[in-house]
């Protein structure tokens, strides 16, 4: 890593079909910046090449957060990716954790990090109630009030799910 910047950290996602990390400067991202298709986990060739990234991206971050729904293998070899070239820890975000919301849902056990994630950047960006929409494997709609507390949602198909369920079930269909 080429210069320091106290204000840059590392993101990494880890979802049910793509697992992505990107480096955020002054919470504006692009340093660099790397994205694979999902295989059901990460592996060591993943890590290796989230490493790769990083190095090449030539800022050193003084952070890393890693939220994935695939469970705990995944986030922690990407976290011994970050580990190994950034020197610092990663948090491992999950639902337990102190996001800034109130929880009003009764299984919070149960929801996907990904979701509360979004919820609880909404409600940081805007201050109000706020529902998040995310359009990705599944769409899913999370509500937070206007105190701050996290309501719950809904899932549904997402936009590929919903083209190949249509394609499949309607093959007259363009």
């Amino acid at each position: 890593m080429d210069k320091s910047n106290a204000d840059a950290f590392v993101a990494i996602d880890i979802g049910n079909t793509t697992a992505t990390a990107a480096v955020f400067c002054n919470c504006r991202e692009e340093p660099g910046r790397w994205e694979a298709a999902y295989r059901g986990r990460v592996d060591a060739a993943d890590a290796d090449s989230i490493a790769d990234a990083l190095t090449n991206c030539g800022v050193s971050p003084s952070g890393a957060v890693i939220g994935s729904v695939a469970g705990g293998e995944s986030a922690e070899k990407a976290a011994a990716a970050i580990r190994s070239v950034c020197g610092i820890r990663a948090l491992v975000a999950d639902c337990a954790m102190n996001t800034g919301l109130a929880m009003g849902y009764k299984t919070p056990n149960s929801l996907g990090i990904d979701r509360l994630a979004n919820a609880a950047g909404l409600f940081a960006l805007y201050g109000g109630a706020c529902i998040a929409v995310d359009l990705g494997t599944a769409t899913t709609f999370d509500c937070v009030s206007d105190g701050g507390v996290y309501m719950g949602g809904a899932i549904a198909a997402g936009p590929v799910s919903f083209r190949d369920a249509l394609t499949n079930a309607a093959p007259a269909l363009p």
